[in-house]
């Protein structure tokens, strides 16, 4: 099996704006007919201030595990730095939509 077929350019990501506690928004992936749900755009300490954290589950030992796995380190990387451009993008879009939407108290009929 080849494993370098996995082309990032091929990758669409939907961006859904969803601020609940460190949680800033949820993805999907879809390559081809092949759609991943759960991916997340965290809040961090660290870097750029964005981490990204796969679909996982919590084993009963408290660790969460994560259910769709890159071994590329280097696919990984670029995926994660291909989530995070998408949000900063969708968070821009989302900001200004909130921006349209201010009322002018001066346009207040009463």
């Amino acid at each position: 099996m080849d494993y370098d077929t996995f082309d990032l350019d091929n990758l669409e990501v939907n961006i859904k704006i969803n601020k609940k506690g460190s949680m800033l928004a949820q993805v999907e992936l879809t390559y081809g007919s092949l759609k991943l749900y759960g991916y997340r755009v965290m809040k961090s300490d660290h870097g750029d201030g964005l981490f990204i954290q796969p679909p996982s589950v919590k084993a009963q030992n408290g660790k969460w595990l994560w259910l769709v796995r890159i071994d590329d380190q280097l696919k990984w990387s670029e995926l994660q730095n291909l989530i995070k451009e998408e949000y900063k993008n969708a968070a821009k879009d989302y900001k200004d939509d909130e921006d349209d939407m201010t009322i002018d108290p001066d346009d207040i009929p009463f």
